[in-house]
C-alpha cells in the first residue's frame, strides 16, 4: 500500500501508536494498539480507536473525517513496525461492527496482490481459518509475515 499515511508516535515495544486524523472540520486523536491474547501469547489483537475527550478509547465512534485511506495506510505502517519487532507472531483483527469487518475485507481484497509479497493473510469464518480468498465473507482476519512457517 503506497498511500500517504499520518505521522505517528509509538512506544518502544511497537505495541502502541498514536496519531491525529485531520480534516478541515476537525482533528481526531486516534490510537492503534496491539495486545496479546492471554491463552495465545503469539497472537496479537490489533485495535484501532478514537481517543475521546474523557481519555477513554472507543472503537465504535464514527469519525466521518474523509480520510479512511490515510488511516488504513497508517495502520499498515504500524503492522510493518510490529512485525519488525515480532516476526514470529501473528496479528488478528476484525471490525467492531459487521460493516467495518466488510470494509476491512474490501481493503484486503484490493491490496491483496501487493500485501501478499510481505504477508500471509487468512480469513476466519466461524471456526474455519483459510488463506484469504476474494469474494468470500469472513468474520475476522489473521496476518503473519510471509516467511513465518507456523501456519
Amino acid at each position: 500500500m503506497k498511500s500517504e499515511f499520518y505521522k505517528f508516535k509509538r512506544d518502544e515495544n511497537a505495541l502502541f501508536f498514536e496519531f491525529q486524523s485531520v480534516s478541515k472540520e476537525k482533528t481526531i486523536n486516534k490510537v492503534i494498539a496491539y495486545t496479546s491474547f492471554e491463552h495465545q501469547p503469539d497472537i496479537f489483537n490489533l485495535a484501532l480507536g478514537d481517543i475521546l475527550e474523557s481519555g477513554e478509547v472507543s472503537d465504535m465512534t464514527i469519525s466521518n473525517n474523509s480520510d479512511l485511506e490515510k488511516i488504513i495506510a497508517t495502520v499498515v505502517q504500524t503492522v510493518f513496525l510490529f512485525f519488525e519487532k515480532y516476526p514470529e507472531n501473528f496479528v488478528y483483527f476484525k471490525g467492531s461492527t459487521e460493516i467495518r469487518t466488510r470494509l476491512y475485507r474490501i481493503v484486503i481484497a484490493r491490496e491483496l496482490e501487493e500485501a501478499s509479497q510481505f504477508f500471509k493473510i487468512y480469513g476466519i469464518s466461524n471456526t474455519l481459518i483459510e488463506r484469504f480468498e476474494l469474494n468470500r465473507s469472513y468474520d475476522s482476519f489473521v496476518i503473519a509475515l510471509k516467511n513465518n512457517n507456523f501456519i
